[in-house]
């Protein structure tokens, strides 16, 4: 119930504070913005999205849980755990478009799950690779077999790894890193973690992507320490990801976005 009662607040505050983000004060929001409002995904995107959601949504296999994290141990079938912990499709489409936007060389993303995300981030940009972290060894093992049956094509743009994201950060080297999106271990302190590790080694004009930061008040908080003015970067609000855009020069800002 404290968990509801969070979000509700959150999500009245959001509103409270959300412009359209045309009216931006600064051209790079705009530009952005503009993108994202006016993006839609082509048709053979759309099926091929559909299409693995529904073999996701076919298949009962229990599977195990690892907990990390804030995330639960309890057990799920394939298809419960596609419903509760994959990308809604609208925020699906804001990484498609975000992709898009970025034309990423180079993408990591930490928080596999079952390799919805994968797939919006990778249609966004069809010369794209993708590096992508789950810590749970199941949930991996699930992801890699329907990716390997199902999109043959994809998976060879793509590098699954199964580990906890402090160690893959800690033992392989990335840099000029394009676009970021970070999915997973939703707690304060694992937030502002990732985000310090991941930012220094963006490329000019990256950008990284945090998921649910109004989930809880751990998050928020999380958020609240990233977003403040600093050089070089923008951040904006889009209730449930948070974008970081590092720019050329002084700038910085934050602003609420209606999506």
């Amino acid at each position: 119930m404290a968990a509801l009662l969070h979000r509700a607040g959150a999500y009245a505050r959001y509103l409270a504070q959300a412009i359209d983000g045309l009216s931006a004060p600064l051209e790079p929001i705009r530009a952005l913005t503009r993108h994202i409002y006016g993006h839609e995904m082509d048709t053979p995107d759309t099926m091929c999205l559909a299409g693995y959601r529904n073999a996701l949504a076919r298949d009962g296999e229990m599977l195990p849980r690892t907990k990390l994290g804030a995330g639960t141990s309890r057990p799920q079938s394939t298809r419960q755990l596609a419903r509760s912990s994959s990308v809604r499709h609208k925020y699906g489409i804001l990484l498609h478009a975000l992709s898009s936007y970025v034309r990423p060389t180079q993408i990591l993303e930490l928080g596999t799950c079952l390799g919805v995300s994968s797939l919006y981030l990778l249609l966004g940009d069809k010369e794209a690779k993708l590096v992508s972290v789950e810590g749970c060894p199941h949930t991996y093992a699930k992801q890699r077999s329907h990716w390997r049956t199902l999109l043959p094509a994809h998976w060879a743009r793509a590098d699954f790894h199964c580990d906890t994201f402090d160690n893959f950060l800690e033992n392989n080297t990335i840099e000029n890193i394009d676009l970021a999106y970070i999915d997973g271990n939703h707690t304060q302190e694992a937030t502002w973690r990732y985000f310090h590790r991941l930012w220094p080694l963006l490329s000019p004009n990256g950008l990284v992507v945090l998921d649910d930061i109004h989930w809880s008040s751990g998050m928020e908080k999380a958020w609240n320490q990233i977003k403040p003015p600093t050089t070089g970067m923008l951040t904006l609000d889009l209730w449930q990801f948070g974008l970081c855009m590092k720019v050329a020069g002084p700038e910085s800002g934050h602003v609420v976005l209606k999506y």
